[in-house]
């Protein structure tokens, strides 16, 4: 009886496993919403070869929830909710992470800027600009409207706009120009009429909302909410302060009571 050798080849085969390096994430630069409305952004990923893992960050807002979903969305948005928005992508296999950005853009109806007065004042025989000065995006068309009638650039009147302020300059204010005149503005979200009175010089408005700043042991600085002027430069005076110590080992803390805060027209007593 004969044996037979078999001989068995084995072939092995090296597989080589290379990932790429260009792992993307693309976002949409932009989002334009108007306020109260609704929207999303998706964060489309290219290149990865695992699962990926998505975490949405709110740039300069550390305290931001984030959102581990490839999609953001946006519901009701308010103006508080405009800025920057990163998606940050990371491959579950290679480790790799990338990210991209995207801008939030919240489109309103134009509104009061509070930092001006809906107040204008001059004498008789001068020129006067009335301002009219609010917030809003996209920038406004404004129009000057008074006794229902439509102002337009005239021997009387010239009117002139730039980004959200337009101004009314009467040339030569006499009586029959006191009174109030309606400025509209007006973008594709909306449009407000805001109410200016216009008289001669007087009174200023009294400060509020007064506090101290820049607090030390040897004084502070008080600031108040910018008011209207009264037509006239105005200067300030700070009567009845009081200043205590809270405490020789802290003398750096110093609180400072205003009793009374008074403007007066071009002087101060």
């Amino acid at each position: 009886m004969s044996a037979k050798l078999f001989r068995q080849t084995v072939l092995l085969a090296c597989l080589t496993v290379t990932f790429t390096d260009d792992l993307t994430a693309d976002v949409d630069p932009e989002l334009i919403l108007q306020e109260l409305g609704d929207g999303d952004v998706n964060c489309t990923v290219a290149n990865a070869v695992g699962q990926v893992e998505y975490r949405w960050t709110r740039l300069s807002h550390p305290e931001w929830d984030h959102v581990y979903t490839q999609v953001l969305e946006f519901s009701q948005v308010s103006l508080d909710q405009a800025g920057v928005y990163v998606c940050e992508v990371r491959d579950t296999v290679t480790g790799k992470t990338t990210s991209d950005s995207m801008e939030l853009i919240i489109h309103y109806v134009p509104r009061w800027n509070n930092d001006y007065a809906k107040k204008a004042a001059a004498y008789t025989g001068t020129a006067v600009d009335i301002k009219c000065v609010v917030l809003s995006l996209p920038t406004p068309q404004f129009y000057w409207m008074r006794n229902g009638l439509n102002i337009t650039t005239s021997a009387e009147y010239v009117v002139t706009s730039e980004g959200n302020t337009s101004t009314l300059r009467v040339n030569n204010v006499e009586d029959t120009n006191y009174g109030d005149f309606i400025c509209r503005a007006d973008n594709y979200v909306g449009g407000r009429n805001f109410n200016i009175h216009f008289s001669p010089p007087g009174i200023p408005d009294s400060p509020r909302e007064c506090f101290a700043v820049n607090v030390t042991d040897r004084g502070a600085i008080m600031e108040c909410a910018k008011g209207w002027d009264g037509g006239e430069p105005t200067t300030f005076a700070f009567t009845g302060v009081e200043e205590t110590t809270m405490g020789a080992a802290d003398q750096s803390e110093v609180r400072i009571r205003v009793d009374e805060c008074q403007r007066r027209l071009g002087h101060s007593t």
